[in-house]
């Protein structure tokens, strides 16, 4: 059987192909294609990520803008009860374990940098108050608690002052009785306190043996004729004998018992210190007498009102024991020094009393009328007081608060004088305001909290002892039991679990 030429054998390596090798060939490279296509452009992205270059703020301009809004909108998560743990991403307080409740977007830049920039603005960075930031309410919020706005406006000021005042003697005419010489009170010609006394007029009568013997060489001076009765007359006077009883001690000629004693002012006895019979000494006071037909007010001028306080000012007292009746006097001396005690400083008023009814112990209300003054004034209760500041919140925008220090001055009725700080026409928060305070102050404090990534406090793996590994379970089983229960206690509380593992004695092991 003869062979054909055309089934005769290939030479080896000229064989043909199977059929579909060429088909495969060409989806093999198109693949390989494609995935050198997909490398380069990785490569690529890469590449433009890396040396994309970043604007800053006062650069990039309009066109960063749109990439910092989503930051800001970013919801930051904190903790009611630790508003300086700060997260990103809801969760728990690692510190009490409560769960994050979202703030405001952008909670950071408003009570940070926003309040800074803020300030800034206002041209006066000496009003800034520290711990405070600008706070935003939203009016539900704003009604629910009450808050309303005025505006600081320019008035006249023609009030005055208020001030606590008592009635006391006029010291200028208030004497004092008592005796130069040691004796007895042989007779009390007024023995009751509070009663009336004219000038002159016999008080007690004085038994004293200097006062004899004095009366005796007068007698015998007398006698002697001269000039040598002269001395003993000068001792009688010093010693506090009137002329009229030395002038009835030589014309009668004869030795006086008791010599007595006169009042020298018209008044009322105030006081009363002496009982017939008692021995009287030179240091004694036997008798105060008070001539009440004119008393002074003693009034108390706080620290503040102080610069607004001089003499010769009108001055219109009101007391408790004449209802609307109203005493007119004006301010006679302001005293130099301020009581220690009370911080206050004395003010002397004087009032004419022909009547008697300014009683000494008398306490009233001082009201001193202070000149008319143009200035901007505010509610008393806009501006919160600390004792080392003293500040008000602004509304800088609606429902946005900012707050401001400000100094004060005179006030009258419910309003205060405003001396810097403010100007005509802007509006405070004037009730309501300490719940902003409380807000501005824990916004502040999240402000200046660590960073969220120094607070999400679960310390990192290996940190803390491992019970597993470096608690020997079988050798020291009531160690390792004390770490299990440092872990189910105190797990996610931060450094709280690894402080309570290091407190275990060592070793955990046994050697």
């Amino acid at each position: 059987m003869s062979e054909h030429p055309h089934h005769a054998p290939l030479p080896e390596g000229e064989e043909s192909p199977p059929p579909g090798t060429r088909a495969m060939s060409i989806v093999r490279w198109v693949i390989l294609g494609l995935m050198a296509l997909a490398a380069l452009y990785t490569v690529a992205l890469a590449a433009f990520g890396a040396v994309r270059p970043v604007s800053s703020p006062k650069e990039g301009g309009a066109a960063d803008s749109s990439h910092a809004e989503p930051a800001q909108a970013t919801t930051r998560y904190t903790c009611p009860m630790h508003p300086q743990v700060v997260s990103d991403n809801p969760g728990q307080c690692p510190v009490c374990n409560m769960n994050l409740v979202p703030g405001k977007p952008g909670a950071a830049s408003t009570t940070g940098q926003e309040g800074q920039s803020d300030a800034g603005d206002a041209g006066d960075a000496r009003r800034a108050v520290p711990g405070l930031v600008p706070v935003d309410v939203d009016p539900t919020r704003t009604q629910t608690i009450g808050v309303r706005v005025e505006a600081v406006r320019r008035e006249t000021l023609s009030g005055g002052l208020s001030l606590f005042g008592r009635v006391t003697a006029d010291e200028s005419k208030l004497a004092h009785v008592s005796v130069r010489v040691s004796g007895y009170v042989e007779k009390l010609f007024v023995a009751e306190q509070g009663a009336r006394v004219s000038r002159g007029q016999p008080l007690a009568a004085i038994y004293s043996d200097e006062l004899l013997v004095l009366q005796s060489e007068l007698l015998q001076a007398r006698r002697w004729g001269g000039d040598t009765a002269a001395p003993v007359r000068e001792r009688l006077r010093l010693l506090g004998i009137s002329p009229a009883d030395v002038a009835a001690i030589e014309t009668s000629g004869e030795v006086q018992r008791a010599l007595t004693l006169h009042s020298p002012v018209s008044g009322y006895v105030i006081a009363l210190n002496v009982a017939q019979g008692d021995r009287v000494e030179p240091a004694r006071e036997l008798f105060a007498v008070a001539d009440l037909s004119r008393v002074w007010v003693m009034a108390e001028a706080y620290e503040r009102d102080v610069a607004h306080i001089r003499q010769g000012l009108s001055v219109q007292l009101r007391l408790d024991a004449y209802p609307g009746e109203v005493f007119r006097g004006r301010i006679d001396y302001v005293y130099p020094t301020l009581n220690p005690q009370t911080r206050t400083l004395p003010v002397r008023v004087v009032f004419a009393n022909p009547d008697g009814r300014l009683k000494p112990g008398l306490f009233g209300t001082v009201e001193v009328a202070l000149p008319s003054t143009e200035a901007l004034t505010l509610p008393a209760e806009a501006v919160i007081d600390t004792g080392e500041h003293r500040y008000v919140f602004v509304e800088v925008k609606s429902g946005r608060f900012e707050p401001r220090a400000v100094e004060v001055g005179a006030r009258t009725g419910d309003r205060v004088q405003v001396v810097a700080g403010l100007a005509d026409g802007e509006r405070v928060a004037t009730s309501g305001n300490f719940f902003i305070d409380s807000e501005s102050r824990l916004r502040a404090s999240v402000a200046a909290s660590p960073s969220p990534a120094a607070s999400k406090a679960p310390p990192p793996p290996g940190a803390a002892p491992d019970c597993n590994v470096d608690f020997d379970a079988k050798g020291a089983p009531d160690k390792y039991a004390q770490c299990k229960a440092c872990e189910r206690v105190h797990r996610g509380m931060g450094t709280m679990e690894a402080d309570c593992k290091n407190a275990i004695p060592k070793p955990w092991r046994q050697p």
